[in-house]
């Protein structure tokens, strides 16, 4: 069964990212909470200081506070059952009570103080979906995972209904990321995470759970050899990719069909080469690239810090501009704009031929194209670099 989870959790671990680190914790407060059934009452000391580091690394910290939150109220309620007295569940939950106080306390303890409160409110309720694919709903970003969701949706009900639900804080959690992953394909590896938490301690008492067992207490040597054979294919996999070398994906050499996940190899060493200086609009994927390599004497438009470092409206503008979108022709123009990165493949790149722009004295022409994105500058600084077509060129690049 772990298999299953397994499989549904890989977009979490795709690439190194923030992400990890919410998940790695999450973990821990969900083992510190497990301690604190067994009446251990350190763990809030740990998980205090956790928590400062989470909330200055990433904004999945709020995962872990409301995961808490569930758990708190678990138990204050059942304290109340028991007791049938609040004064009572009280005493038995105060130390929850203020970790969660002091937690809203520390929020602040970060760079920005009280305005990162607000700003979570803005991150949160923002909709992404409509330009970054991993926040589209899952039956659009990634379909062939729908029906190992609903399978695994099946055998939590199966647990629940032929089992006594011995964790319901966890349950509320994995209700919570379930509707989350549905919706957001992001949140996959997260509900992937609380399933394998709750699903297999759930189902081990049941019909299918006592089969699993006998079974594999009878063909050990079975399930040995299946995790081998992925163990060794999977590295024979890593070897053949030569996974001690970080790569730069790009169209020609990583990706047989172009996409959003290959990176400008060729373009940022066009740039290089003519030693340009100035501003560059670029797509949201290209961008952090573009100012790994190029910084300072090139600055973007655009990179996957998001809302981090840019205006919405501005982002919404990029956005719009490169999906050629209500009035894009204008857009440049309202920037310091000195030139353009074109991915091939996208609505503008299949579109715009020589040149870009509304204002004929002030066109983007266009001065350079490769297998994956083409470039356009000010034909004050077109029309002295001139043009260069890299078509059927291979570019490989390294990190850093």
């Amino acid at each position: 069964m772990s298999i299953m989870a397994i499989q549904l959790g890989w977009i979490g671990f795709t690439t190194v990212r923030a992400q990890v680190f919410s998940l790695f914790l999450l973990v821990t407060l969900l083992n510190l909470l497990e301690g604190d059934r067994a009446r251990k009452r350190l763990w809030p000391l740990l998980w205090l200081l956790l928590y400062v580091i989470w909330l200055n690394a990433h904004a999945g910290f709020l995962l872990g506070a409301g995961m808490l939150v569930f758990y708190s109220l678990e138990r204050f309620v059942k304290a109340m059952l028991q007791e049938r007295s609040f004064s009572k569940a009280l005493k038995r939950t105060w130390h929850l009570l203020t970790v969660l106080s002091v937690m809203c306390v520390l929020t602040v303890a970060n760079p920005w103080g009280a305005d990162y409160i607000p700003y979570l409110w803005r991150a949160i309720t923002l909709d992404r979906s409509g330009f970054i694919g991993e926040w589209s709903p899952l039956w659009l970003s990634e379909p062939w995972s729908l029906p190992l969701f609903l399978i695994s949706i099946v055998f939590v009900i199966y647990s629940l209904v032929h089992t006594r639900c011995q964790n319901y804080s966890l349950l509320a959690f994995l209700c919570v990321t379930a509707w989350l992953a549905l919706w957001h394909f992001r949140y996959l590896s997260i509900y992937a995470l609380a399933w394998i938490c709750f699903v297999p301690a759930h189902i081990q008492d049941t019909n299918i759970g006592r089969f699993l067992i006998a079974f594999s207490a009878r063909k050990r040597i079975v399930y040995v050899g299946i995790f081998l054979l992925i163990g060794i294919g999977g590295s024979l996999v890593a070897v053949r990719n030569k996974f001690w070398t970080v790569r730069i994906p790009t169209p020609t050499v990583e990706h047989e069909k172009i996409d959003g996940l290959v990176y400008p190899v060729g373009a940022v060493q066009f740039l290089k080469d003519r030693q340009f200086v100035g501003n560059i609009m670029a797509p949201f994927e290209a961008g952090s690239y573009l100012s790994w390599k190029l910084y300072p004497a090139v600055k973007v438009s655009m990179d996957s810090r998001f809302e981090v470092a840019y205006a919405l409206p501005l982002v919404l503008q990029n956005v719009r501009f490169y999906r050629g979108q209500e009035d894009w022709e204008n857009i440049p123009y309202r920037h310091s704009t000195d030139a353009i990165l074109v991915p091939n493949w996208s609505k503008l790149g299949k579109t715009a031929n020589c040149s870009i722009g509304k204002e004929e004295t002030n066109l983007f022409t266009k001065v350079y194209i490769d297998d994956g994105y083409s470039i356009f500058m000010r034909a004050s600084i077109s029309d002295r670099i001139g043009f260069t077509d890299k078509r059927g060129t291979h570019f490989q690049d390294v990190f850093p």
